[in-house]
């Protein structure tokens, strides 16, 4: 059984959230597991992209994501929660 508690805070700059042509976003999420339950582990993320319009109808964008999960308490993190 997991219970986790997830924060997630997010700086968006692009100009359209579904169809973005210019702009950026950078966000980092915390999550902690352990509150009740029997897992427990602390899972780190943080990822960004950046677009940028070339052309008509043709955008450049840039992406990607780093995170760090440590299991707490004597438990290790089990393969389904790993990141995937």
């Amino acid at each position: 059984i997991t219970s986790a508690l997830i924060h997630k805070l997010t700086y968006d700059r692009r100009d359209n959230r579904f169809e973005p042509t210019t702009g950026y976003y950078v966000g980092m999420t915390n999550e902690v597991a352990g509150l009740g339950g029997t897992t427990k582990y602390l899972r780190n993320e943080l990822s960004g992209a950046y677009f940028h319009s070339v052309a008509e109808n043709w955008i450049l964008s840039f992406s990607g994501s780093t995170g760090i999960m440590n299991g707490y308490g004597g438990k290790e993190v089990r393969i389904q929660d790993r990141f995937t």
